[in-house]
């Protein structure tokens, strides 16, 4: 959810959801109209937040990580916009047709500072510099393709897993993969009477969210060699 400080209502915050993408140095981009809320506050005030949560943790939000990102913004130079808007439709194919109703234009969230909760007792403020150094994982920007493709297509191999690397896991109704990163992935197992996590490391590192798919297949072997 994308917040800025509302022209119309004087001054109040006003915050909506809003896609974005993030480059490697940690700003955000937004593909906004030129006749929406966001752009007409952030052109008067270049002040934002932009809070981010963990879509697996709705259920319960204040025991999963989220981070608010307060960025000052500013429109995505014309020099620098076919690059920014390859990256944005690689990541959200459908906002090639959104100019055909309005008029839309880049802007760029550059980090001023970073509110991070990790869960309870895990919180802390982040400044800019250190955020903007951390390296980027490779494999998690593309999770989101990753965790939809295992939950949609691969429930069974979800639940092999999860039992092959928990002993005692007992029967689930549901099994999700909620996160994906270049060394780990965890599963959920979701019943009646509540859920529980578990995470299984890679033996190697991944390099790439391609890298993925093998490591997954290499790992099932094995959960299915040990049942046998």
């Amino acid at each position: 959810m994308l917040s800025s400080i509302s022209v119309s209502q004087q001054g109040y915050p006003f915050g909506s959801i809003t896609p974005y993408d993030i480059d490697d140095s940690g700003n955000v981009y937004i593909y906004i109209s030129l006749i929406a809320e966001h752009y007409r506050n952030l052109t008067k005030d270049k002040r934002g937040s932009l809070i981010a949560i963990d879509p697996y943790g709705v259920h319960d939000p204040q025991a999963h990580a989220r981070a608010t990102l307060l960025a000052d913004f500013a429109p995505v130079l014309d020099s620098e916009r076919s690059s920014v808007q390859a990256r944005y439709e690689a990541r959200f194919p459908a906002s090639i047709n959104y100019e055909i109703a309005h008029n839309f234009v880049f802007m760029r969230g550059t980090p001023v500072k970073l509110r991070w909760i990790g869960g309870f007792g895990d919180i802390r403020w982040i400044d800019a510099e250190r955020f903007k150094s951390a390296v980027p994982d490779p494999v998690a920007y593309h999770a989101h393709e990753v965790l939809a493709h295992m939950n949609l297509d691969h429930a069974d191999a979800l639940q092999e897993l999860a039992h092959a690397h928990c002993a005692d896991l007992l029967p689930a109704t549901r099994y999700e993969m909620t996160e994906i990163t270049s060394s780990h992935f965890s599963i959920v197992a979701i019943s009646s009477t509540g859920s529980r996590k578990v995470e299984v490391s890679f033996p190697v590192a991944l390099k790439s969210a391609q890298d993925s798919r093998v490591a997954l297949i290499e790992l099932l072997r094995k959960a299915r060699g040990q049942a046998t």
